[in-house]
């Protein structure tokens, strides 16, 4: 009975990408910059309803998005004003206004204040069942010169458990590219490359997280200032150790409405490979739940007087809730997703077909030829 169910779910996995390789998609593309600077705006976030992508480092996106589901085109960056157009372009020049935050008393006087409110509704505002998601993931390491030596990224499903105590996330990759300049030898490398895992289980639910119920009151929180996102007031809230507690210090950014995490930066504070490492989570809500569209990591180290950065970036690109039916196979643990192995795929641009992700950089594309 079992080898059955897990046969029908395999077909119906099958005839879904089978539909999805079939659908007629519309390929929505253009920049986002700042009105007042021209600045190009890096990381943010374009919305078609449950489709996602994000802008690269010069301000440009593309979004593809089946035919029958195109409708409202919106872009989120913290700081700006919300972009929304129902128009049908398949180009966009977009411009997004800076936003001052609202003065007014919001009647909580300290970090400790809010963070309270904070862990009091975070199973209200963030999603408990199982989520099966579409995702890009990237990584790159650089030396000096700026010159690449290693880069990857991929197309992978990450299926998230309601209860990561009890089971891990696990991804499956379905198309990867690769390619390895040079032959660097680091551990920190080596435990991060590919690990999608670390990142999609996030800060908000992870069970040794510094969030957890164990240990987020070995931190001070400190209320240093306000911000605008989707036009809504954000508490800035800094936190570190307390004392000799606590492993990480950084900063968060939570809603003034509803009281959640939108957005979480931090260091680690003990010794680790890296020289430094930093990590970034940012969180967008649909259907008035919060979800984790972009994970990010960097770190650095200096290696016979060289100093090399890796960055790796996980962005979610579309959410499916509540799946019953799920082919187990291929998935893995994030640690078992390694792409520094080989070589393999290319790096034009129609490589992903229909599948969404980042766009390349000119500078990127000249390397990678």
């Amino acid at each position: 009975m079992a080898r059955i169910i897990q046969m029908v779910g395999l077909a119906i996995m099958i005839l879904m990408l089978t539909n999805t390789a079939n659908a007629q998609y519309v390929r929505l593309e253009g920049t986002v910059k700042c009105s007042t600077t021209g600045e190009a705006l890096t990381n943010a976030l374009v919305r078609v309803g449950s489709i996602f992508s994000y802008t690269n480092q010069e301000g440009e996106f593309i979004l593809q998005v089946p035919e029958k589901r195109v409708s409202t085109l919106e872009v989120f960056h913290m700081g700006y004003d919300t972009y929304s157009t129902k128009g049908q372009d398949s180009i966009y020049a977009i411009t997004l206004d800076p936003v001052e935050p609202d003065t007014h008393d919001s009647g909580l006087a300290s970090g400790e204040q809010i963070m309270r409110q904070v862990f009091s509704r975070l199973h209200m505002n963030y999603e408990l069942e199982d989520q099966l998601m579409l995702a890009y993931y990237k990584e790159q390491l650089n030396d000096h010169d700026n010159r690449i030596d290693h880069f990857a990224e991929g197309i992978i499903q990450v299926h998230i458990p309601s209860d990561v105590e009890k089971g891990p996330a696990l991804v499956r990759p379905l198309k990867t590219r690769v390619k390895a300049i040079s032959n660097i030898e680091h551990g920190g490398l080596y435990a991060k490359s590919g690990h999608a895992t670390e990142m999609v289980e996030s800060s908000i639910w992870a069970f040794n997280s510094f969030l957890s119920k164990k240990y987020r009151w070995d931190y001070d929180y400190n209320l240093v200032g306000t911000e605008v996102h989707r036009n809504e007031n954000i508490f800035i809230i800094d936190f570190e150790p307390k004392g000799k507690k606590g492993n990480v210090a950084g900063r968060l950014w939570v809603d003034e409405l509803s009281f959640a995490i939108i957005r979480v930066e931090y260091a680690l504070v003990t010794e680790t490979d890296w020289d430094s490492e930093v990590w970034i989570e940012e969180y967008q809500h649909l259907n008035h739940t919060y979800y984790l569209m972009r994970a990010s990591f960097e770190g650095k180290w200096t290696e016979n007087g060289i100093p090399y950065v890796f960055n790796s970036m996980l962005v979610n690109t579309s959410i499916e809730l509540n799946k019953k039916s799920i082919p187990w196979e291929k998935f893995m643990l994030g640690h078992h997703f390694s792409f520094l192995l080989e070589d393999h795929g290319n790096f034009k641009d129609d490589y992903w077909g229909s599948f969404n992700y980042i766009k390349l950089t000119e500078e990127e594309r000249a390397q990678l030829r």
